[in-house]
């Protein structure tokens, strides 16, 4: 699906594109049935754990392993101990590396096929359609 609409289409079938007015999704053309939907997004995390120590802290549990590196190269560079601190700093830069690598890719090892291989009208069939529809 795509963010545009080009308004020739608005009679009840397979949704084929979506707008996002007032933190609401909007299927264009409108749905003729219940679709099922796979969306990938992102999300603005919570920081509600800096003031409630109970809460568990927002992040994946991929940087749970590689935060104590931080944490280590945090303390040497406090003591002073330029060689440790720039040694674990590393450590834990490759371990942001890694994480962010394995949890950007695809799900799967397949090409991502975009529009579920339907073809979609354009905006120049759109326009050769403007004139034979006008004024009807």
């Amino acid at each position: 699906m795509r963010k545009r609409f080009l308004g020739n289409t608005d009679t009840p079938s397979r949704p084929y594109f979506f707008s996002i007015w007032e933190k609401q999704i909007h299927l264009w053309p409108k749905p003729d049935t219940t679709y099922t939907l796979l969306i990938r997004a992102y999300r603005n995390p919570s920081y509600d754990w800096l003031t409630s120590p109970d809460d568990d802290i927002d992040l994946d549990e991929w940087f749970h392993a590689i935060l104590p590196y931080f944490v280590l190269a945090r303390v040497y560079q406090r003591q002073e101990d330029a060689e440790l601190s720039a040694m674990y700093m590393r450590s834990f830069e490759e371990g942001v590396a890694f994480a962010r690598r394995d949890l950007m890719k695809a799900s799967s090892a397949q090409p991502v096929v975009m529009s579920g291989g339907k073809r979609y009208p354009t905006m120049r069939r759109w326009l050769q359609t403007l004139g034979a529809t006008l004024g009807q």
